[in-house]
């Protein structure tokens, strides 16, 4: 794929992942099947409520039935998956599946967390000073929260400026979105987390990074080169001692950690559409 040339996957019309294990496409995004490709998750959503499903190549498993939504992290590891749905008080919890003794445990009542991945699982909160906001991971085997990423200590604090508006309210301005709209997009094959800044719709300010440890940024795409015509990665993976990822209109990107992002295919994308990645290099 690093030469730039690629190969439509007939197979996968009718799946948005690829199970490398099970050497098969199957119908859930990338994030919910498992690092190895041997098994994934799936939600069956009712009017009763939901039920959660483990496939693997043996059998699909009913795992947890719940009166409320249920919502799948991801995969922290091979070994567990991260979920959240209501107790029986129908307060609405962080659980930890055991993908051998497919048991689910408590990981957090008091905050709830958007991403799973590299051992642990992921939020969005406020920063321990000033206004901005921070990201934080939970150690799912030591239950240790530390902030790993601080967005005013990257861009420095958020200018003060006087709002604009529009019809609808206050609008938003291109380093509001900067400081305030940010997520993490995927992890790298170490578990590394890789976070957008800024939202795609606002040409020339976003930002993608990679943060290896807590407080320590690889900038992959630099605040304010993305315009048009720009990558702007919605998702990404790493395989082959190195990071891939995708745009919205089918723009394939490298990262190798030494030397600039590099853009290296370009495929077509139907109208209507975007792509996403369907999963780690083999």
């Amino acid at each position: 794929m690093d030469t730039g040339v690629y190969t439509p996957a007939a197979a996968g019309a009718n799946g948005e992942a690829y199970a490398r294990a099970l050497g098969k496409w199957i119908p859930v995004t990338a994030h919910l099947v498992a690092p190895d490709g041997s098994s994934y998750m799936y939600v069956d959503a009712r009017i009763t409520g939901s039920a959660l499903h483990f496939v693997d190549r043996h059998q699909d498993r009913l795992v947890v039935a719940s009166a409320g939504p249920i919502l799948v992290l991801g995969f922290v590891s091979l070994q567990s998956v991260a979920y959240s749905a209501p107790d029986a008080n129908g307060r609405l919890t962080t659980w930890l599946l055991d993908t051998t003794t497919l048991q689910s445990t408590t990981v957090s009542k008091d905050r709830l967390y958007d991403w799973a991945g590299g051992g642990a699982i992921w939020r969005v909160g406020p920063a321990a000073r000033g206004s901005g906001s921070a990201l934080y991971r939970l150690d799912v085997r030591t239950g240790a929260e530390t902030i790993w990423f601080d967005v005013d200590g990257y861009l420095g604090p958020e200018p003060s400026q006087s709002p604009s508006f529009t019809s609808e309210g206050e609008a938003h301005t291109p380093q509001n979105s900067l400081h305030h709209n940010f997520g993490i997009i995927g992890f790298d094959a170490s578990g590394h987390p890789v976070v957008q800044l800024g939202s795609p719709g606002d040409a020339g300010a976003s930002a993608t990074l990679l943060i290896t440890s807590p407080q320590t940024v690889q900038t992959i795409v630099v605040p304010g080169a993305n315009g048009p015509g720009h990558l702007v990665p919605e998702s990404a993976t790493g395989g082959h001692s190195a990071l891939w990822m995708v745009d919205a209109g089918g723009h394939v990107a490298v990262y190798r950690g030494a030397g600039p992002l590099e853009i290296i295919a370009n495929v077509p994308v139907p109208a209507g559409s975007k792509a996403e990645l369907a999963g780690p290099c083999s």
